[in-house]
């Protein structure tokens, strides 16, 4: 067996002896990546559902934006500032789920050198699964170009990413295997990581129970800037990608913010799961809850958020 799904089985509490096969109906494994990136466009405009998590007030604050049809507008929706019990879904349980899954959530930031001597910064989540190891899409923290010189994190839970924040250094533990290194398998795109002098004393657990094929799902993560090239790539069909929509966009899924984004998955195949919610670059590697529960990360190659310094 890898390593890596040693590590991964350890994590999900399950024993295993060294005849065990993953892959093979031996030991069950649920789907970990949730795959596709890009927004809800519904008659031209963009939709979603979608809060900032504010754990230090054990408040979800619902973000600006059209409602997905189907969706019944909240009573306060309109309220700046909405407590527990009116943002977002009116289950408690639920909404109590999501404000511990930020409470271990974190701004990923992985600084890579380039050969002409320049420095990138790529973006992304990670989400504590024990005291001090943290699950995230692997692209985040292996690069297709250049070398890694630092893998940092902020405080989990940190509504909001500064941009002198305290970090917390971390290192690659494990990855996940490639069968074929020439094409990008989004069952593929994991990757665990340590951090260092940090013990998160509470952490999310991942599920291994069966997922619905039209569950109501959360993506938690940082949102990052929505450029003109991205809504151009991600959404042709926009008739305006530098004003309104890109504006729109980043009222729904702010910048730097803690988010909550909510909506149905559409399809579970093959160990995959795709699902129409709207997320945008900076979520990859962030933690999809369903009842309360990890059932997996989100994942998307194309999506990584890259600063050039």
């Amino acid at each position: 067996m890898f390593p890596f799904w040693q590590q991964v089985l350890n994590l999900f509490g399950v024993e295993i002896s060294n005849h065990s096969q993953v892959g093979y109906f031996n030991v069950h494994i649920p789907s970990l990546d949730f795959f596709g990136e890009g927004l809800i466009i519904e008659g031209r405009k963009i939709v979603g559902k979608a809060a900032i998590i504010d754990v230090d007030v054990n408040q979800l604050e619902s973000t600006e934006g059209i409602l997905p049809s189907g969706y019944v507008p909240n009573p306060l929706h309109s309220i700046p500032v909405l407590t527990l019990s009116s943002s977002m879904s009116s289950d408690f349980g639920q909404q109590a789920s999501i404000l511990n899954a930020g409470k271990h959530s974190a701004f990923l930031e992985t600084e890579v050198e380039l050969d002409d001597g320049s420095t990138e910064y790529h973006k992304g989540t990670a989400f504590f699964v024990s005291e001090n190891l943290l699950l995230t899409a692997a692209h985040n923290v292996e690069p297709e170009h250049g070398r890694v010189t630092k893998i940092s994190i902020r405080y989990e839970g940190s509504k909001k990413v500064e941009p002198t924040g305290s970090t917390l250094r971390c290192r690659v533990t494990a990855v996940m295997p490639k069968i074929d290194p020439s094409k990008y398998d989004p069952l593929e795109d994991l990757a665990i990581l340590e951090c260092f002098g940090h013990d998160s004393p509470h952490f999310l657990h991942l599920s291994t129970d069966e997922l619905p094929p039209t569950a109501t799902v959360h993506v938690i993560g940082y949102p990052g800037e929505i450029t003109e090239e991205w809504l151009k790539a991600r959404h042709p069909e926009l008739d305006d990608y530098d004003g309104s929509n890109r504006a729109a966009a980043h009222k729904l899924l702010p910048q730097g913010m803690l988010t909550a984004t909510e909506g149905k998955i559409s399809v579970v195949w093959g160990g995959y799961a795709e699902y129409e919610i709207s997320t945008v670059v900076g979520m990859s590697g962030g933690c999809l809850l369903y009842n309360g529960k990890v059932h997996g990360t989100k994942s998307d190659l194309r999506n990584v958020e890259i600063d050039v310094v």
